[in-house]
């Protein structure tokens, strides 16, 4: 994955060399030779970080229309990329809600992560992903608090991760932490709209 996203970096480059990174409330910060590895590394996650939130019927595609769909106000280029992706989900979720009969898959999952991180990186803005990702990275830090906290600690802080699968286990309904965890992903993209 991380050799798939240096290629990625690379190709960016090619459209808008750059080495800066805009940081909500900071502005630009120039990370030399540095952004690269960090670039790519940024693209692996963020692909990961959408494929960890599809455990649940609804979820990954709610998220991310609930995620980017605001961008929409905004007059950025993502918004030829963001509007049909969104539509097209938005007919997915008819067939993916709970229950679904249709599902997104690691292709699909994996395909949005990678779509989210990549229009962030074209213009470096990967910053924003902080608020226009926040649920997915929510997702991906449950796995990593999980993990470490029992390998160093031998204790669970969850009772399963990502953390869907916790609410899941506290006899939350599936399509009760889709709604619930998409609108705190609008939420996000609120303040990532109020610190574009």
């Amino acid at each position: 994955q991380l050799l798939s996203a240096s290629i990625i970096v690379f190709l960016i480059q090619l459209v808008n060399p750059h080495t800066y990174m805009t940081l909500p409330l900071l502005g630009k910060i120039d990370f030399g030779f540095a952004y690269y590895p960090i670039s790519a590394v940024i693209i692996a996650g963020m692909s990961n970080a959408v494929n960890l939130s599809d455990g649940v019927d609804g979820l990954a595609g709610s998220m991310f229309i609930f995620s980017l769909a605001p961008m929409l106000m905004l007059p950025v280029w993502q918004n030829g990329i963001i509007a049909p992706i969104c539509g097209a989900l938005a007919g997915f979720l008819w067939h993916n809600w709970f229950p679904a009969t249709v599902f997104m898959g690691d292709t699909g999952s994996i395909g949005l992560g990678g779509m989210i991180a990549v229009m962030f990186s074209v213009d470096g803005r990967e910053g924003y992903l902080l608020f226009f990702g926040m649920m997915f990275l929510v997702e991906m830090f449950s796995v990593i608090i999980q993990v470490f906290s029992f390998k160093i600690f031998g204790k669970r802080v969850f009772k399963m991760s990502p953390i869907h699968h916790h609410f899941e286990l506290s006899n939350w309904k599936e399509s009760k932490i889709a709604f619930r965890f998409s609108l705190i992903a609008f939420i996000g993209a609120v303040f990532g709209l109020l610190t574009w």
